[in-house]
């Protein structure tokens, strides 16, 4: 099979199952569907899972953001609490 990516050493970012000019033609023994396995030394295309780029984390979902919001909201409301009912001990004892 018969595959065109870029001539540049590294771990390919994808490719092409049709002729491209631009590209550099190899064949391979079976299509490289997970390409960013794939390792590209100048001569030979080799799968390399070991030292594969790890990927970007995915950025906190929106309830992923919330909760952590009401997590702080809720240390927030508890600190106010506790400064409310000290202020109202203090004052009540006063009288």
């Amino acid at each position: 099979m018969d595959i065109w990516i870029r001539n540049e050493v590294g771990y390919i970012d994808g490719y092409s199952l049709e002729e491209q000019p631009d590209l550099l033609k190899i064949t391979v023994k079976k299509e490289p569907i997970d390409f960013f396995n794939w390792y590209w030394n100048g001569e030979t295309l080799k799968r390399d899972v070991k030292n594969a780029p790890q990927p970007e984390p995915a950025p906190p979902t929106d309830i992923e953001v919330l909760q952590e919001e009401n997590k702080e909201l809720k240390g927030q409301i508890s600190e106010l609490m506790d400064a409310v009912l000290f202020i109202s001990e203090n004052i009540g004892g006063a009288n």
